[in-house]
């Protein structure tokens, strides 16, 4: 997790796994590793 804090609840904690689906502002975008969203919807960010 990324944040503007120097401190997490969740600090050394190990976590295993992978979003299966993504919500946002309401509106299903990924399901099951599978686009499902609008075209159109949201803007490509490239990995740094």
């Amino acid at each position: 997790m990324h944040s503007a804090i120097d401190w997490s609840a969740y600090d050394g904690m190990t976590c295993e796994g992978w979003p299966r689906d993504v919500i946002a502002r309401g509106e299903v975008i990924v399901r099951e590793q599978q686009f499902v969203g609008r075209p159109g919807r949201g803007r490509f960010i490239k990995r740094a």
